[in-house]
């Protein structure tokens, strides 16, 4: 299993250099180890290979003294009866 696992870790890091998205990779590495679990059941045997990390989505970035001009000209003047 030792190689099975080598090889499915090398496979990671190919993808992983092709600039491939990282839930991508993490759902190919689902099917692979389905199908190393299918397989090999009876013998109890599993791989296990670390999984791209996704990044968490962050705050946007803030508009920079030069963006907010033309954008604060584009408001509304307050409503008035």
């Amino acid at each position: 299993m030792v190689g099975a696992e080598a090889a499915v870790t090398a496979w990671r890091k190919d993808l992983m250099i092709g600039k491939a998205a990282p839930a991508s990779i993490n759902q190919a590495l689902a099917a692979v180890t389905l199908l190393f679990t299918l397989m090999y059941t009876q013998a109890g045997l599993r791989i296990a290979v670390k999984r791209a990390r996704v990044p968490k989505p962050g705050e946007p970035d803030a508009f920079t003294k030069a963006e907010q001009g033309p954008v604060g000209a584009c408001r509304r003047p307050p409503w008035r009866p």
